[in-house]
């Protein structure tokens, strides 16, 4: 989007949710390319570093990765599968 000269906007959110997310990482490894981060690595960062994440805050950051990776896939589409 930026690329694009599109403006980026990110939700309303406390700026430690975004600064955590950044240190969690944007998305997970998957065997085909980046998938979202999954609610197990996000609850093993949380528990591990001891930033304890509400409900809401949990959600933002699964969400948050959800739509890094759609919106990384629009901008870069996967080579159709080999059958």
């Amino acid at each position: 989007m930026a690329r694009n000269g599109e403006e980026i906007k990110f939700p309303q959110a406390p700026g430690y949710l975004v600064a955590w997310l950044d240190s969690l990482g944007w998305y997970g490894r998957g065997g085909m390319g980046i998938v979202p981060l999954p609610a197990q690595e996000i609850s093993a960062w949380s528990e591990g570093t001891g930033h304890r994440l509400e409900p809401w805050g949990f959600e933002a950051i699964h969400t948050a990765s959800a739509e890094f990776v759609a919106e990384f896939y629009a901008e870069n589409p996967k080579p159709p599968a080999i059958d």
